[in-house]
């Protein structure tokens, strides 16, 4: 039995290997996470400066930006 563990560690350990040293998508991870928190800075901001979130022009820059795009 131990032997077929020690053949399938193997087989397993270069991939192992591999994806614990890869950090292509930490990068990702990392900007992600940074703009989620600068995201909550703005709104925790907004709504400390006593701006209602309800009261936002959005619907008018959604429309504004879409007539830009054509």
């Amino acid at each position: 039995m131990a032997q077929i563990h020690y053949l399938a560690w193997r087989r397993l350990r270069p991939h192992a290997d591999r994806l614990r040293t890869d950090l292509r998508g930490a990068v990702g991870v990392e900007y992600g996470l940074l703009a989620a928190l600068v995201a909550i800075a703005i709104l925790g901001s907004l709504r400390s400066l006593g701006v209602s979130l309800v009261n936002l022009p959005l619907p008018s820059l959604v429309a504004a930006f879409q007539g830009a795009l054509q």
